[in-house]
C-alpha cells in the first residue's frame, strides 16, 4: 500500500478535528495537557514531544477509519436459503 504523506497528513487533522467535535472535553483536556508537558525543562520539548500522547490519536484515526470502513461491507448472504 503505498501511503501518500500529504493526503495522510490532511485525513489525519480531518480525524482529529472529527475528534475535537465528538469528545470536547478529552481532547481539550489532552491539549492543555500537551502545552504543560512540552515546557521546557529537565527534558526538551523535542524529547518532551516523542514520548506524548499524540501516537495514540492518531492510532485512533486510523482505528475510525477501519470501523467505518467494516461497517460500510455489506453482511454475506447465505447461498443456501430455500
Amino acid at each position: 500500500m503505498k501511503i501518500i504523506s500529504v493526503e495522510l497528513h490532511r485525513h489525519l487533522e480531518e480525524r482529529l478535528t472529527q475528534f475535537g467535535r465528538e469528545l470536547p472535553g478529552p481532547m481539550t483536556g489532552f491539549a492543555r495537557l500537551r502545552k504543560k508537558a512540552v515546557e521546557g525543562g529537565a527534558l526538551s520539548a523535542k524529547v518532551k514531544e516523542m514520548m506524548g500522547g499524540g501516537p495514540g490519536s492518531i492510532y485512533a484515526a486510523h482505528a475510525l477509519d477501519a470501523v467505518e470502513q467494516f461497517l460500510s461491507v455489506p453482511e454475506p448472504t447465505s447461498a443456501a436459503t430455500a
